[in-house]
């Protein structure tokens, strides 16, 4: 339980090795702690380091939490996202390193991701339309299924632009 109330502060600088250390001490801690008492002892300590490996990778992989700590790519945590105690813990980038982020595509905002998909989805529209055409020409029967195979695209995608076509969407 406490692994989810900590993972997201682990992401980004931190990173995975730093969360599944401490995972791997606290479960230590609290074995030592709970089966103090315990008429067989604690836990063999090879079963604590492969209970907290598991939950540790499940944790990472899967949970997300209410608060939302997205990463950009530049591998750090947005910062425009995070609590004041939790920034002034990540400097900016300034100067050569901001250069750098946004040369390898960091984000800033979205508007580069945004654009690619804007240019794919006019590729995607366009396959649609040639293909169509040659539906038309060889007198198939227009069905999202054989407009999706024809254009080499997912049939749900098909089928959405079909009705946005046919003014039902």
């Amino acid at each position: 339980m406490e692994a989810y109330g900590q993972v997201n502060a682990f992401r980004g600088l931190p990173g995975w090795e730093a969360f599944r250390t401490w995972v791997l001490q606290r479960a230590h801690a609290l074995n030592q702690a709970l089966f103090r008492d315990h008429p067989k002892g604690p836990l063999d300590p090879r079963e604590v380091g492969h209970t907290s490996k598991s939950v540790s990778g499940w944790t990472w992989k899967n949970y997300r939490g209410s608060r939302v700590w997205p990463v950009s790519s530049t591998g750090r945590p947005d910062r425009s996202r995070l609590s004041p105690e939790a920034r002034a813990h990540i400097p900016p980038l300034t100067g050569e390193a901001l250069e750098e982020a946004v040369k390898a595509g960091a984000s800033l905002g979205g508007k580069r991701r945004g654009s690619q998909r804007r240019e794919e989805a006019k590729a995607t529209e366009a396959k649609l339309v040639e293909a169509l055409k040659r539906l038309q020409a060889r007198g198939e029967t227009i069905t999202a299924r054989t407009l999706a195979r024809e254009a080499e695209v997912h049939p749900s995608t098909a089928s959405r632009w079909l009705k946005r076509m046919r003014g039902q969407g």
